[in-house]
């Protein structure tokens, strides 16, 4: 290896590490994605094949609420079925499809913005032709938030009359860079290679100030004032810039997306 050599390879480790980091895709290893109830596959307008849980009350009537969602960064549908406890919350008469993006899970295709707009097509594609509804809400928790808003962004230019119904962001961030710079890792790497920034912006560019505007008059933001990964702060200038609804509640990171009580107030709002 030459000395022109090493630079370059230890900004493409830079590279590659902080976009791992950023997205942290997860593919669990202590069980079968296929033996889980409720466990299919959907494929993709490019030939994609995506993972997904769809879990169901016991009876489905014209006044089931059917949910599409968006984990968020370091999960898999397993992890985010288990953390939100959806299995139970289905007893409410709510339908969950949730669904694992490209390079996460057992889905196969390299994560993309792009990519994952088509992932959610056919996850709103299944709900629609399989329960014959079009009263769809998208929910996104965490980095959820940034795919559900930049998938509702996609739509406001390519097919608005398929927009969800309502979106609610829990726990979101303003944008990609703004999270980022948050964190000593990325600081630190941002200073040494200052590409590894702008390259990680430019293809996982989530501005989700600006996205909220397609949609302001359909979208709820929830944040939890207890949050220290994500603090409440981004929403609340979200809802600011945007003019979106924003409801404080008294949960961290966690528990937004967990907490019955927080889901009585969605339902509450999806049934209104």
């Amino acid at each position: 290896m030459s000395l022109k050599q090493i630079p370059n390879k230890i900004r493409v480790f830079a590279y590659d590490f902080t976009r791992y980091v950023l997205l942290n895709p997860q593919r669990s290893t202590l069980l079968s994605y296929e033996k889980a109830p409720g466990n299919l596959y959907l494929t993709t307008l490019d030939g994609e094949r995506i993972g997904a849980y769809l879990i169901q009350p016991s009876e489905i009537n014209e006044s089931t609420i059917f949910f599409i969602v968006c984990h968020g960064k370091g999960c898999d549908r397993h992890q985010a079925t288990d953390n939100g406890n959806l299995r139970a919350k289905a007893s409410q008469n709510a339908c969950f499809l949730v669904i694992d993006y490209r390079s996460f899970g057992d889905s196969t295709g390299t994560f993309t913005k792009e990519g994952v707009n088509l992932d959610l097509d056919a996850a709103f594609d299944f709900i629609r032709s399989n329960f014959k509804t079009t009263k769809i809400f998208l929910l996104g928790h965490s980095f959820g938030s940034a795919i559900a808003l930049e998938y509702c962004q996609y739509l406001k230019t390519s097919n608005p009359k398929n927009l969800p119904e309502k979106t609610f962001c829990l726990a979101s961030f303003t944008s990609t860079i703004e999270i980022c710079r948050e964190f000593t890792l990325f600081r630190i790497l941002n200073f040494f290679f200052p590409n590894v920034g702008e390259r990680i912006t430019n293809e996982l560019n989530y501005n989700n100030t600006e996205s909220a505007k397609v949609i302001s008059d359909s979208l709820v933001l929830i944040h939890g004032i207890k949050d220290r990964l994500v603090r409440y702060q981004h929403s609340k200038t979200i809802s600011e810039v945007s003019g979106a609804e924003l409801v404080l509640t008294d949960h961290d990171h966690l528990t937004v997306f967990s907490d019955l009580a927080n889901w009585d107030k969605i339902f509450k709002i999806c049934r209104n």
